[in-house]
């Protein structure tokens, strides 16, 4: 849980746990289980992670969604895994945030780090050298390079796990599209009427994005995106 207590079932006799995060340094605790009753284990206590604390702008100072990149710079080192491909916060080599406020917990060594929003703006790029317990500040402005006022940069074909043949969470779906840039997404679930609009709001993207709620019908041949579609 969030204070790192858990509980599992084990075999009888001697055990030894290992305990990793990203960033920190492991530890590991050996103990018995007997056979006729609970054992607890001792506490442990990891020291304080490597990280890399973000706080991205946009020319006027207002904190906005982006996208951070991390390419290990020291030779040898291990190709990074922040986790799945399909997930928004920590996706193998990258972060993306619904606000340029966030954290990154790394291993320790150099990176160069980029950070970006979708084609229509500049890029921050910086090599980074964070040292063990070390939290690095990178804080940097993205500014607009490419007018596009009385246009709208939109995607009306995008899907989540509700949808069946996706493992994207919904949540992570629209931090993907905000951190790109999309001003308009359609909800296009398959064969769901469903509505993103609660969930934007939820996650602070209402002045970045918009959505209508719609569906995809979707046969066995053709499929349509419709929207705004409200059923009777």
């Amino acid at each position: 849980d969030k204070d790192g207590v858990f509980n599992f079932k084990a075999s009888p006799g001697y055990l030894e746990l290992k305990i990793e995060d990203v960033g920190r340094e492991s530890a590991s605790v050996q103990l018995t289980v007997p056979a006729d009753g609970e054992v607890t284990a001792p506490p442990v206590t990891l020291k304080a992670a490597s990280s890399i604390r973000f706080d991205i702008t946009d020319a006027e100072g207002r904190s906005i969604p982006c996208k951070a990149h991390f390419e290990p710079l020291d030779e040898g080192a291990p190709k990074l895994d922040l986790g799945p491909k399909y997930r928004a916060h920590g996706c193998v080599d990258q972060y993306q945030s619904e606000k340029g406020q966030f954290a990154v917990q790394l291993p320790p060594g150099r990176y160069l780090v980029v950070v970006v929003r979708g084609p229509e703006y500049d890029h921050i790029s910086k090599e980074v050298d964070l040292k063990p317990e070390q939290e690095f500040v990178l804080k940097g402005k993205l500014t607009r390079v490419v007018d596009t006022k009385g246009w709208i940069s939109m995607d009306p074909h995008n899907h989540s796990t509700p949808s069946g043949d996706n493992v994207c969470d919904t949540d992570g779906r629209l931090i993907n599209l905000a951190a790109e840039h999309i001003e308009f997404a359609p909800t296009t679930e398959h064969n769901r009427f469903y509505d993103w609009a609660p969930l934007i709001e939820k996650l602070g993207l209402s002045p970045f994005m918009s959505t209508v709620s719609g569906v995809e019908l979707t046969g066995a041949r053709a499929h349509f995106n419709s929207f705004p579609f409200v059923p009777d």
